[in-house]
C-alpha cells in the first residue's frame, strides 16, 4: 500500500436496540395498525449510534446505500433514489465504491422473517453532507405529487391531509431560489412521520421529515416547511464547523425562512414573525436565566458538553436578531440581500464555516462602502450572555391587535375588573367553573378572535404569558377566556394554539386545563410542546402529580432524545 492508493474497508455492524438515533415503532403505534415503522434522528451527535462515522459537522461526506426491507414496505433516505424496483432473496446488492456505501437491513436480530421476500431500495447522495443529515425511514408509505421535483409521503390514510397542508411547498422552493441561489439537491420531498417524531421538522437532504402536529387543516403551520427548505442552503449546503457555531445554521435559516415568507406574503409578514421571535427569545432567556452560558450566541462547548443540552431558541432567534441588525447596519435589504446570496455561493463549496469566517466575509464585503460596520461590537454580540445588546424595531401592524387584546386581559386581571362572579367559587379551584358567564373585560367580546390567523392567536396568548411572567393569571381569568373564546382555544386542532393555551392555564393553576394538557402530551412527542408543558405541570400545584404520572405511562412512546430531555427537565436523570 502506497500513498495515493485507494482501497475499500468493509465494516460489519449492527445497531443496538438502544440506539438514540433509531426509533422502532410497533404496528400498534402507527395509524394504519398493520406494519411497524422505523425512522432515524441523527442531529446533533446521534449518527454514531446508527452507523460507524466521524460524527461531527466538520466531517462532510457523500454516500451510497442499499436498504433491504420486507416486500410491501418503502424505504426513504436523505439521498436520491437510484433503483427502487428490486425484489431480492439472496441479500446481494452492489453499490458504487466512489464514496461511503452502506447496506442496511430492516430487521431486528430476533426477526423470523429475514428469509421472506424482500425489496432493496438503493440511494446515492452526491453532495457532501454532515453526518447528522444521514437519515432513514421505513414503513407503509404512500405519496402524492406536489410538483415535478417534490412529493409528500405519509402513511396511506394520512397522505391526502399532508398533501393539502404542504401544497405551498413549490412556492416556498421557488422563492428560496430567488433569494439564495439555485437549489442544488435535485429533489425536495417531505415525509410526515408518526407523532413520536421529536421535532417540528428535520432538514434531511432530499426528504425533509416533519411532525404530524403541523396538520392544522388550514396550512397555518406550513412556515415550518419554509424553514426546512431554507436549510437546503443554510446548514446543508453551508455547514457550521462546530456545534458552538450552530447559530450559523439556525439563525441564518430563520432569517431565510422569514425572507421567503416576506417574498410571498409581504414585509408585514416578515415583521410579524420577527416580533414573535423576539417574544420567544425573551422567554427563553427568562427561563434559562440571563447569565446562563447557553444564552450566548456562540456558547462554549469545549468541555465535551452534549450539544443537545444546549439546544434552545437562542441560536434560532438570537441568531436571526443579529442578522436583522447587520442588515440594518449595512443599509437595509436592498444591499444586504445580494450579500446574503454571495455568502451562500462563497461558502457552499467550503468544507465548513465558522463564526469568524462569517465576520471576516461581512467586513470584507461592506468594509469599504459602509463605515458603520466597523463600529459593530462583535465580541458582545457573539459571547455576551442574556439578551442582545441593542434593540431592533419591527413594524407591528399584523401583531398589534394581538398585543392590544393581551393588554386588556392582563390589565383586567391585575385590577380584578369584571371577575366578581356570584355563581362560581373559583377559589377552591375544583376544576369546574363551567357556570362562568361568557363575558370578558370591557372592550372584549366573543368575536375578538374571529378572522384571526392561528399565529395571531398564538401571539395574543404568548404576549399575555409574557406580561404575566412574574405574576401568573388568576384561574378565574383563564376560565373567563375559555368561556368567551372556547371554540378557538379548548376545541382547536391547532397544536401551537393548544400548547400556548395550556401553558397559560397551568401557570394560572387552572385545573380545568390539566387533563387537556395530559391528553395532548399522550398524543404527540414533539419536544417543542413536551418540554414546556411537562415543566409547567411539574412546577404547578394542580398538575404536578398528573404530569409525573403521564410521563411514567407515556415515556416509552417518546423518541429517546425527547425522553432524555424531559427526564432532565423533571430532574429524573
Amino acid at each position: 500500500m502506497y500513498k495515493g492508493d485507494t482501497f475499500i474497508i468493509k465494516i460489519l455492524f449492527s445497531t443496538s436496540p438502544h440506539s438514540t438515533a433509531v426509533q422502532w415503532l410497533s404496528k400498534e403505534q402507527i395509524s394504519g395498525g398493520v406494519h411497524p415503522f422505523l425512522f432515524t434522528q441523527c442531529q446533533a451527535i446521534h449518527a454514531r449510534s446508527f452507523v460507524p462515522c466521524q460524527d461531527t459537522p466538520s466531517a462532510k461526506m457523500t454516500y451510497n446505500a442499499g436498504v433491504k426491507v420486507p416486500f410491501g414496505l418503502t424505504a426513504l433516505m436523505s439521498a436520491l433514489p437510484t433503483n427502487n424496483n428490486n425484489v431480492d432473496n439472496d441479500g446481494q446488492t452492489i453499490l458504487p465504491s466512489s464514496s461511503a456505501s452502506m447496506i442496511l437491513d430492516f430487521f431486528e436480530s430476533t426477526s423470523t422473517t429475514t428469509n421472506a421476500c424482500t425489496r432493496i431500495f438503493t440511494f446515492t447522495q452526491p453532495l457532501p453532507i454532515a453526518t447528522y443529515l444521514i437519515a432513514l425511514a421505513v414503513g407503509d408509505l404512500a405519496y402524492k405529487e406536489l410538483s415535478p421535483v417534490s412529493r409528500v409521503w405519509a402513511e396511506p390514510s394520512l397522505v391526502g391531509a399532508a398533501a393539502y397542508e404542504f401544497a405551498e411547498t413549490p412556492n416556498f422552493l421557488k422563492s428560496a431560489e430567488e433569494i439564495a441561489g439555485p437549489y442544488e439537491w435535485g429533489r425536495y420531498d417531505i415525509l410526515m412521520l408518526p407523532p413520536s417524531f421529536p421535532f417540528g421538522g428535520m432538514e434531511n437532504p432530499n426528504v425533509t421529515f416533519v411532525t404530524p402536529t403541523l396538520t392544522a387543516g388550514d396550512r397555518s403551520l406550513a412556515n415550518v416547511v419554509a424553514h426546512e427548505i431554507a436549510h437546503s442552503w443554510t446548514g446543508n449546503l453551508v455547514t457550521n464547523r462546530s456545534w458552538s457555531d450552530f447559530w450559523l445554521n439556525e439563525g441564518f435559516t430563520v432569517f431565510l425562512e422569514r425572507k421567503i415568507l416576506e417574498k410571498l406574503y409581504g414585509t408585514a409578514m416578515y415583521n410579524f414573525h420577527a416580533s414573535q421571535g423576539f417574544v420567544a427569545l425573551q422567554k427563553t432567556v427568562r427561563d434559562l436565566g440571563s447569565d446562563h452560558p447557553f444564552t450566548a450566541l456562540v456558547p462554549d462547548l469545549s468541555g465535551g458538553q452534549d450539544p443537545d443540552d444546549a439546544f434552545s431558541r437562542i441560536p434560532y432567534e438570537k441568531g436571526f436578531y443579529f442578522l436583522h441588525y447587520l442588515q440594518q447596519v449595512a443599509g437595509g435589504p436592498a444591499v444586504f440581500d445580494p450579500f446574503f446570496k454571495s455568502y451562500i455561493q462563497r461558502f457552499k463549496a467550503a468544507p465548513n464555516v465558522t463564526t469568524n469566517d462569517f465576520k471576516a466575509y461581512y467586513l470584507d464585503y461592506f468594509g469599504t462602502t459602509v463605515p458603520a460596520v466597523h463600529d459593530i461590537d462583535w465580541v458582545t454580540w457573539f459571547y455576551k450572555r442574556g439578551m442582545p445588546p441593542l434593540v431592533n424595531t419591527y413594524d407591528q401592524s399584523l401583531v398589534q391587535a394581538s398585543y392590544d387584546l393581551a393588554i386588556k386581559w392582563h390589565t383586567a386581571d391585575i385590577l380584578g375588573v369584571g371577575f366578581d362572579n356570584d355563581n362560581a367559587n373559583d377559589n377552591d379551584n375544583d376544576g369546574k367553573g363551567k357556570d362562568l358567564v361568557s363575558t370578558g373585560p370591557e372592550g372584549t367580546s366573543a368575536d375578538d378572535l374571529k378572522g384571526w390567523s392561528s399565529p395571531q392567536i398564538v401571539a395574543f396568548l404568548d404576549k399575555l404569558g409574557e406580561l404575566r411572567s412574574m405574576t401568573p393569571l388568576h384561574p378565574t381569568t383563564t376560565r373567563k377566556m375559555n368561556a368567551l373564546y372556547g371554540t378557538m382555544l379548548d376545541t382547536t386542532t391547532n397544536s401551537e394554539i393548544r400548547c400556548s393555551w395550556y401553558l397559560l392555564c397551568i401557570k394560572a393553576e387552572d385545573s380545568v386545563a390539566v387533563p387537556l394538557a395530559v391528553d395532548f402530551l399522550k398524543q404527540q412527542g414533539r419536544m417543542k410542546f413536551l418540554r414546556p408543558l411537562y415543566k409547567a405541570l411539574n412546577g404547578s400545584r394542580v398538575g404536578k402529580v398528573a404530569g409525573r404520572e403521564c410521563f411514567e405511562k407515556t415515556r416509552g412512546k417518546y423518541h429517546p432524545i425527547a425522553r432524555k430531555m424531559v427526564e432532565s427537565d423533571l430532574g429524573l436523570l
